[in-house]
């Protein structure tokens, strides 16, 4: 029933965001009336009221029933006021045979949205990586999401492990993040598994709004009807890192950092502002190069704290964004009230000027650095040889600079001229190399981030590149069938270069390359309808049938598995009643230090005996941390434990999985 209810999910959703979008343009007064820039902006509404009711909900520390409460009658509420405020739109060009006409010219503008939507969905539901191994993050997000339905307080629980916490922690950057708490919500307010319909329910929206998000960026350069066209270079995203960045084949090497979360994470909160805050932001101000208006100013302010909502890193993203439009709203003030004769070089004074200004500021941001705990020396070092990596030698990098003079030469509209100098602006301050001390504070001591924003830069050079492609083609007498030609083959064409290429691509697997050597499996949409290992399921399943509470789990770190291997971190999405016993440090790499609790001798010991070392006595770590379950990868191991007295609860014979419980 998860795919059914995912369905009705997607059908009452989007055009809640559309009716909601509506709306909230005309209270700030934009002038926009396309069907995607109306979802779009429904969507980042919703998810601010979701945060307006999340917050207080979390700092309070209510329980899951109250908030529960309080954000369907919220949703109730929105749902009701927007069928109200809409109902002549509704029944004018819904409720009749327009609607029809509607939907056939808006699919004949956004056809390339969902072929692209539906081809990227269909790689990452058949990823076995992304299926056995998961994603790294994936446990704390989907995590986090499963264990807040029904907890008796809300951030009561450590969301790496799903143990209690001991004593009250404030963490001001995950309680601001409240997007798990929002698909939470609305998972079981539709009746949906949380990890399906996070993965498959989220993953279906992520992908919509995010190419939609370039399409109305992308308007700004072109009519509408070609705009689609210029998402194709996205396709490439559909090939894995490793063999983007490392592959010889390639005339051109991509090397995103987080590259991965475009194939198998588009649903993260991180992924959002990754890939769309630059283009979203940047649609909306744009209308402020020309006029400041209080409304806008207001609803930009509003959209920031939105993204935030979804990922603190949109902090860097924003001081950039204002860095570059102030700037820019400068020299355009300085250029427009000189003198005709002398605008160009006071213009260009000017410029000096502002480069002379962040030289200096970054001088003062080192020293800064330099006077500051060790914990930021440190990461303005990493942030420092991040960029002598990949800066200099990433292809993409390299030709950005030359693809935004191109596009300024290509379009003589002086107001798109101003609006890039503010996009060379945000790209040149990571770009030249002489501003890493700036950039280091503005991702406040967490070089990934740095990471991260250039990545969305090197997203938005892939759309201009578009963008320039389509500006050609357009040209020609069959342009309509070229383009349309030219998509089909682009999208399709990508999914086969996989396909051929499946040996070297898998070659270069890794956590964050976005593949396995098992590469892709056609079966695993079909296995169940939870989107987890089916082994996963049924242990979630034993839980939840066990009276609400934490059970402490041991679980190897991964095992072999229908030919692969699975990794038993899976098992913190399965319920919110499992615990899972983790060594304290980063072991592994399975936990941020601090999160787990078991000593890296003990968890060896009780992992080296769960694959058929049973020669060495565990009694003792299993009393010590007070374990409940084990889950263990060996006939040898559970044979043992029975021995001692412990109950076979599940097993998976086909791959020797055993779940034991004391008895």
């Amino acid at each position: 029933m998860n795919w059914f209810f995912t369905v009705v999910f997607l059908l009452i959703i989007f055009p809640m965001w559309y009716l909601l979008g509506r709306q909230v343009l005309k209270v700030f007064h934009y002038d926009y009336h396309d069907e995607n820039h109306n979802i779009i902006t429904g969507f980042f509404a919703f998810f601010f009221e979701a945060f307006v009711v999340g917050i207080p909900a979390t700092l309070l520390k209510v329980s899951w029933n109250v908030y529960y409460i309080a954000m369907l009658a919220v949703f109730i509420l929105t749902l009701a006021f927007l069928v109200y405020k809409e109902r002549n739109f509704l029944k004018e060009n819904v409720f009749n045979k327009k609607i029809v006409s509607h939907l056939q010219r808006y699919l004949k503008e956004n056809w390339v949205i969902y072929l692209m939507m539906g081809v990227f969905m269909v790689m990452y539901m058949s990823n076995a990586m992304a299926y056995y191994k998961m994603n790294y993050d994936d446990r704390y997000y989907i995590g986090k999401a499963v264990q807040l339905v029904g907890t008796p307080q809300l951030m009561n629980e450590n969301y790496y492990t799903g143990a209690l916490l001991t004593h009250s922690k404030f963490d001001l950057i995950r309680i601001i993040n409240t997007f798990e708490l929002t698909y939470a919500f609305l998972a079981t307010t539709f009746h949906i598994s949380v990890p399906f319909f996070i993965k498959i329910g989220m993953g279906v929206a992520g992908y919509i709004i995010t190419f939609m998000a370039f399409k109305m960026f992308v308007e700004l350069f072109m009519d509408k009807k070609y705009a689609q066209y210029a998402l194709l270079p996205l396709s490439v995203l559909m090939i894995p890192r490793g063999y983007t960045a490392n592959s010889d084949k390639l005339f051109m090497n991509i090397n995103m950092y987080s590259q991965w979360h475009f194939q198998t994470a588009i649903f993260y909160g991180g992924s959002f502002v990754q890939h769309i805050a630059l283009p979203v932001i940047l649609f909306f101000s744009k209308v402020l190069l020309e006029k400041i208006d209080f409304k806008k100013v207001l609803f930009i302010a509003l959209l920031s704290i939105t993204f935030m909502s979804f990922s603190t890193t949109y902090l860097t993203y924003f001081i950039m964004l204002v860095v570059g439009l102030l700037l820019t709203k400068i020299l355009k003030i300085i250029y427009e009230n000189t003198n005709k004769e002398k605008s160009t070089v006071i213009t260009l004074s000017a410029i000096i000027v502002a480069v002379i200004a962040l030289l200096l500021f970054n001088t003062v941001a080192y020293e800064i650095i330099q006077r500051l705990s060790k914990h930021t020396i440190d990461a303005y070092k990493s942030y420092r040889s991040f960029y002598k990596e990949r800066i200099a030698t990433e292809t993409l990098l390299v030709w950005t600079p030359f693809i935004y003079m191109l596009v300024m030469a290509l379009f003589k509209d002086k107001k798109l001229k101003w609006f890039m100098l503010a996009l060379i602006i945000m790209f040149g301050i990571p770009f030249n190399g002489k501003l890493n001390a700036f950039m280091s504070l503005a991702t406040v001591n967490f070089p990934f981030v740095g990471g991260r924003y250039i990545a969305s830069i090197e997203l938005l050079t892939m759309i201009f590149i578009g963008i320039i492609i389509v500006s050609v083609l357009r040209r020609i007498k069959y342009k309509q069938l070229l383009l349309t030609g030219l998509a089909v083959v682009t999208v399709l064409g990508t999914v086969f270069y996989i396909k051929r290429h499946m040996y070297d691509i898998t070659r270069y697997s890794s956590g964050t390359t976005g593949i396995t050597y098992a590469g892709y499996r056609a079966s695993i949409p079909f296995k169940n309808d939870k989107m987890l290992p089916d082994v996963i399921v049924k242990i979630g399943e034993y839980f939840d049938k066990l009276p609400y509470g934490n059970y402490r789990v041991f679980a190897p770190y991964y095992a072999d598995y229908e030919g692969t291997q699975i990794r038993f971190e899976g098992l913190s999405m399965a319920s919110n009643r499992i615990e899972l016993v983790y060594p304290k440090d980063n072991y592994h790499s399975f936990v941020p230090n601090g999160a787990g609790i078991m000593d890296n001798e003990e968890y060896d010991l009780l992992m080296n005996f769960s694959q058929g070392n049973v020669e060495k006595n565990i009694q003792y770590v299993i009393k010590k941390y007070k374990i409940d379950y084990l889950v263990v990868s060996s006939s040898q191991a559970a044979k043992a434990l029975s021995k001692s007295g412990y109950e076979l609860i599940q097993i998976d014979k086909d791959n020797k999985l055993f779940l034991l419980h004391k008895s």
